[in-house]
């Protein structure tokens, strides 16, 4: 003990410090300073002044359970923390001035306006974030500095000296408006001058963080009988703080323990396998100790902290502590994130899906059908900007519908009427969200924009129910609740920032979604995790240190650009050097390892790091360590892997095998099924099972084999279309996924840049059978051997810019520049159809148009078994020989591949190309025709040359269709659905449902590879494998 008495004034009181190790010692220094304070009459009032709320907790349990040599001493305590006394003793005067409690917000809303006005030397960067974060932090440093201090700064250069200025003008402006933390010791400090104090006064571990805390402390000490309670480490340099408040409150101490060690050194590969292995530590321990009563602590939070958290949560160890998420991570945080965001996009439909899909959005009292906007949005080709309009017209088309089919089903018309009014108020809250955006770019004040925002807030649902089911979900109410108070800040920002701002508005939101949400969880109820800085007032059986190695203990500090270390030396410690702060963090840690006893301090640090490369070494503050474990004092660092006594991790493969304690039911898994491959484990038999049969050569479940299973459909039962037969041959696995499991691909109209093969084809498709279709009804389509009209070219012009704007409204076209060039591409090939069209007909025999997407239903077609398929279509165009033979024509528009080649061998090219036949069956039986038709492909544009493929299809042709339909309906029926490589190159046969690309799509093709002789395939190899009509 040292008691020290200032005498400078006559009314001082003694001063009482007590230098005290960390850990159990602080507090049995605490329950005597105490019991001695309260004297023989435990109701004595004394406050206990802590550093922050964390510890006042502690000592408040520790005072409450006692100890050997004091009774309980929580009776007529008032624990608080500085800034609480200070609040209680100077707040209502404060507010009596008309001043209100300054936030984040007035500072740097007030630094903005200073730098808009008068940037100074910050002219080109002055609206970047970086520089009001930059000074921000500048200004809280110099906030607890005395005046005169401040002023003797500017003599350290230009850049401090704007600082200077830029702090002056700031504090100009927010002095009369708002009153700080540092107003409020200040005025307590001079009221305690003039006054004095009353009371009995107990200071515990203080850590005062600026020169104005350090004045109240020695203030208090001074006129009030005050016991201080310091923490020392037994490290001079690491102490260096502790002297200096120690010399400020008059007293010279000398600490004669040891600086702290650890008893145990591990080092892991890497970070990940670092926590693994303090993780299944920690589970261990916890047979033995109660989690409250051991902690792990870090020196960065990355990627320490991440990992701390999401290794317990899947141990499932409750922790307590500092959280790993900012404030941006939580769902509200996201939230509000996008919803101011969704201007600079033009309110993408991405982002305007992405907001509803990440949290709970309600408009007009009900809650986002997200699934239903995300598919009308899709449906009507919305983008961003303008294109919302189509939501409101597919409205309209759904009602037109409703209107002209009065007498449509029950369900059908419900469904219709549904999408409506889905679509209607999609077009609403999208119309909603512009308006909020455009009362915040035209707000004339900080009060109108905040009411702006909040009506946007206002979308953003709060979950009500209990917050005790995860962290995670404390999280986001902790969140959802810090964004509201942020939005009634921003509406008190008039008088402080200048006029209002959206620009600021928006850098204000990220620096605040940048801040963490502090502490999680409970103090008390689980393992404490956190950074080193939670050392000091610790008091625990075992503590862990993780990333004790260069770069992350001690962090990298870097030197402040704003005000350098140059100019930091002349404020003697009120502004923490780079070599000050590197003390503080030495302290940190040392007050660390003190929290457990001997016996139960461990160190750990990787070996790499996997994220930033290369290797580590370890810290040079565990040196003392490594000397300890390895019984040399002269070992230096640089040669610690020659050290005896360190532990290594092994590798996660090897610590899955041998470590007593897997910390998760996964690695339980993983050691069962490379123990004990016989284990009695259902999901480990499953996975072996899938990988062994996957590899096998034979045709499994697993492949795609459901022969035997129920409810598999007949495909005889009902119409099927000719594509979806086709789509079998071409991928099983595909069909299976698309036409009995209902899984359809999404397109989404974002991805299109220009317009797509499929949509280009339908546009082309839809002007043709308008126009023959218009020329057969108004009667002026060609006769045989006549060719089209001249004004032919005007009515495709007429239709063409028609349906070009149907397909630009739905979204189908992409980039305005390259459907420019795609429209007329495609207007060119449909004028030159029309000539090639004449030589077409002239060279068939003189044709003439008979019919243009002609439809069939229910067409039968005899398997030659006894069953028959019943098929259903459409078909582009028929026409008429004089001689009444017909033709079928399929419009193509794409190019001549190798598929359509092969029908001279293959008139089904494999059972892939099933349109011709089928549409001359189709045709022959509605129209009685005896003679072979005539059915050909006409790849319709210039690319192509307007080639044409096809046939007669006649007995030989009939009898080789036959026999591949016979084959898919096998194959569908009887279950055999295995994914099939794409050997064709045909972009159009790559199968959805698999991936075509990368490693998956090998593993495809060297499985298919090894099952193809299973008599199970036997028949599908037998259609692929067809050598042609002889």
């Amino acid at each position: 003990m040292n008691i020290a008495h200032d005498l400078r004034e006559g009314n001082c009181m003694a001063v009482d410090v007590r230098a005290t190790a960390y850990g159990a010692d602080a507090y049995r220094r605490l329950h005597e300073a105490v019991a001695e304070t309260k004297g023989d009459d435990p109701l004595t009032p004394v406050t206990l002044i802590v550093p922050d709320r964390r510890i006042g907790i502690r000592a408040r349990r520790s005072l409450t359970r006692g100890s050997d040599e004091s009774g309980p001493g929580i009776a007529a305590l008032n624990v608080t923390t500085l800034a609480r006394l200070a609040e209680h003793r100077a707040g209502r005067a404060l507010l009596s001035t008309g001043r209100r409690s300054a936030t984040r917000l007035d500072v740097l809303g007030t630094l903005r306006s200073v730098l808009d006005n008068s940037p100074g030397i910050f002219r080109p960067v002055a609206h970047q974030l970086g520089t009001v974060r930059a000074l921000a932090h500048a200004y809280r440093e110099l906030r607890g500095l005395p005046a005169s201090v401040r002023r003797s700064l500017a003599d350290h250069g230009p850049v401090v000296a704007e600082v200077m200025r830029i702090y002056d003008a700031a504090h100009r402006l927010l002095a009369p408006a708002v009153f700080d933390e540092v107003d409020l010791i200040q005025a307590t400090t001079d009221r305690i001058r003039t006054h004095g104090i009353s009371g009995s006064f107990v200071v515990f571990l203080p850590q005062p963080r600026r020169a104005c805390d350090a004045e109240l402390l020695r203030v208090i000490a001074m006129y009030a009988n005050t016991r201080v309670i310091l923490g020392f480490t037994g490290e001079a340099y690491a102490d260096e703080a502790a002297h200096r408040l120690c010399r400020d409150l008059g007293a010279d101490m000398e600490v004669t323990w040891q600086p702290p060690v650890a008893d145990a050194l591990l080092n892991a590969s890497d970070p990940d396998d670092e926590v693994r292995a303090v993780v299944r530590r920690v589970k261990e321990a916890l047979v033995e100790h109660p989690g409250h009563r051991i902690a792990v602590w870090y020196g960065t939070a990355s990627p320490y902290a991440r990992l701390l958290d999401e290794h317990f949560d899947q141990a499932g160890v409750q922790i307590f502590g500092n959280t790993a998420r900012s404030l941006a991570e939580t769902t509200p945080g996201r939230a509000f994130r996008r919803l101011l965001a969704l201007p600079a996009q033009s309110f993408r439909r991405d982002d305007v899906l992405a907001l509803l899909a990440d949290t709970s959005i309600s408009y007009d009292g009900i809650r986002a059908p997200r699934t239903a906007w995300e598919r009308i949005s899709r449906t009507a080709g919305v983008v961003s900007g303008d294109d919302w309009n189509r939501v409101r017209e597919f409205a309209r088309r759904r009602r037109r519908w409703l209107a002209d089919y009065p007498d449509t089903d029950e369900a059908t018309a419900r469904r219709t009427q549904q999408a409506a009014e889905h679509a209607e108020k999609l077009h609403e809250f999208v119309t909603f969200l512009q308006h909020c955006h455009a009362q915040i770019e035209s707000a004339s004040s900080w009060q109108e924009l905040g009411e702006g925002v909040e009506q946007l807030w206002s979308l953003v649902e709060r979950d009500w129910r209990p917050a005790t089911a995860t962290l995670a979900r404390q999280e986001d109410v902790r969140g959802h609740r810090r964004i509201s108070e942020f939005i009634v800040r921003v509406g008190e920002l008039d008088g402080t920032a200048g006029a209002p701002d959206p620009l600021l508005l928006r850098q204000l939101v990220e620096i605040e979604l940048d801040h963490e949400l502090g502490g999680h969880g409970t103090v008390g109820r689980g393992v404490h995790v956190g950074p080193i800085s939670h050392g000091p007032g610790a008091d625990v059986d075992l503590v862990f240190v993780v990333g004790a190695a260069e770069g992350f203990i001690p962090a990298r500090i870097h030197e402040d650009p704003l005000v350098p270390d140059r100019a930091r030396v002349a404020t003697n410690g009120a502004l923490g050097t780079r070599r000050e702060r590197l003390s503080t963090q030495h302290h940190f840690i040392l007050a660390s390892l003190a929290a457990a006893p001997r016996g139960g301090r461990t160190l750990t640090f990787p070996r790499g790091d996997l994220r930033q490369g290369g290797t580590k070494s370890p810290s040079r503050w565990t040196l003392p360590t490594i000397r300890a474990l390895d019984g040399r004092a002269d070992l230096v660092i640089t040669h610690w892997e020659r050290a005896r006594g360190l532990t290594e991790i092994p590798s996660y493969t090897g610590a899955v095998e041998r470590d007593l304690q897997p910390a998760t039911a996964q690695e339980w898994r993983q050691r069962t099924a490379v123990t004990d491959p016989g284990c009695d484990d259902s999901i480990v038999t499953r996975a072996l099972t899938v990988h062994q049969a996957r590899l096998s050569s034979e045709f499994t479940p697993f492949d795609g084999n459901l022969a035997g299973m129920t409810n598999l459909p007949d495909p005889t039962l009902a119409p099927v279309s000719v594509t979806a037969l086709e789509s079998w041959v071409h991928c099983p696995h595909g069909y299976f996924v698309r036409h009995i499991l209902g899984v359809l691909p999404i397109e989404d109209p974002e991805d299109a840049v220009r317009i797509s093969a499929r949509d280009r084809g339908n546009v082309l498709h839809k002007i043709l059978e308008r126009l023959v279709t218009s020329a057969l009804e108004d009667g002026w389509a060609p006769g045989h051997g006549q060719s089209w009209p001249r004004y032919t070219h005007r009515m495709i012009d007429q239709i063409a810019d028609e349906e070009f704007a149907v397909a630009k409204a739905e979204g189908l076209t992409g980039y305005p520049i390259l459907w420019d060039a795609d429209r007329e591409a495609l207007r060119a090939d449909l004028h030159a159809w029309v000539s090639h069209d004449d030589r077409r007909r002239a060279e068939l025999g003189n044709l003439a148009p008979y019919a243009a997407e002609w439809p069939f239903e229910d067409v039968d077609i005899s398997l030659a078994d006894g069953r028959a398929l019943r098929v259903r279509g459409k078909i582009d165009r028929i026409d008429r020989g004089l001689d009444g033979r017909l033709v079928v024509t399929d419009y193509k528009s794409g190019r001549l591949g190798r598929s359509y080649t092969r029908l001279t061998g293959d008139p089904c090219d494999r059972g892939q190309r099933l349109q011709l036949p089928i549409y001359a069956i189709a045709v022959g039986t509605a129209y009685g025709e005896t003679r072979p038709v005539r059915s050909e492909y006409w790849f319709t544009s210039r690319r192509a040359g307007f080639a044409r493929v096809g046939y007669d299809v006649d007995d030989a042709v009939l009898g080789r269709v036959t026999q591949a339909l016979r084959t898919i309906m096998n194959g569908i029926s009887g279950g055999i659905f295995p994914q099939r490589p794409n050997d064709d190159g045909n972009v159009l046969f790559e199968c959805n449902a698999c991936e075509i690309h990368g490693p998956e799509d090998r593993q495809i093709a060297v499985a298919w590879q090894a099952k193809t002789n299973t008599p199970e395939l036997a028949e599908l190899q037998e259609l692929l494998n067809f050598g042609g009509l002889s």
